[in-house]
């Protein structure tokens, strides 16, 4: 399928591969993720604002920065027991 999405969204898919009913989970983290306010036009037109809005809060790695962002743009906030991976302990983190 031919998605107009921004190509380097998907670096690492084959786009003819991805279908958008099946894989909206996996489209709208990356549109989240890494995608401009075009990349969320063109989503906005894919799916419904409450269908974006509940992937979103699955939604399982995402930063900081476009965690805020999202909530503005969404009027969103998101699940205060989601963790992710900036809040993730890691080997170096102090105990």
């Amino acid at each position: 399928m031919k998605l107009k999405l921004s190509k380097e969204l998907f670096w690492d898919t084959n786009v003819r591969d991805i279908d958008e009913r099946k894989h909206a989970d996996f489209i709208i983290g990356r549109v989240l993720q890494y995608g401009d306010l075009n990349d969320y036009k063109i989503l906005k037109g894919m799916y419904s604002l409450p269908r974006i809005k509940k992937i979103a809060s699955k939604v399982r790695y995402i930063d900081k920065k476009s965690k805020i962002f999202w909530q503005l743009i969404l009027n969103f906030s998101w699940p205060s027991t989601r963790k992710s991976l900036l809040h993730a302990p890691t080997a170096f983190s102090q105990r």
